[in-house]
């Protein structure tokens, strides 16, 4: 709603790149597969196992437990891209 109530193109700035995050066309569906890649790695566990915490200890790099842990972009193309995140959101509350 923030879109269509607070928006003017008046706030927008002339220069080069002030229309790149304006809202000028709002859409109904949100495809995963055409944001920016990185959101496609947001942690998406619930808890986290065993070998993370340990990989910690020895100062891993996060790329090498990355096919252990459930990331948005390894649920694309699969019905986990639409489903299974509110209940992250709302825990919180």
């Amino acid at each position: 709603m923030d879109g269509l109530i607070n928006f003017s193109r008046s706030f927008l700035p002339e220069r080069r790149g002030g229309l790149m995050d304006a809202p000028l066309v709002l859409t109904t569906r949100l495809d995963p597969n055409e944001v920016d890649k990185e959101a496609h790695n947001i942690d998406m566990a619930k808890e986290y196992p065993l070998e993370f915490y340990l990989a910690t200890l020895e100062y891993k790099q996060a790329k090498d437990l990355q096919e252990r842990m459930d990331l948005v972009g390894g649920r694309l193309g699969s019905v986990l891209q639409y489903e299974g995140s509110a209940s992250l959101t709302i825990r919180g509350i």
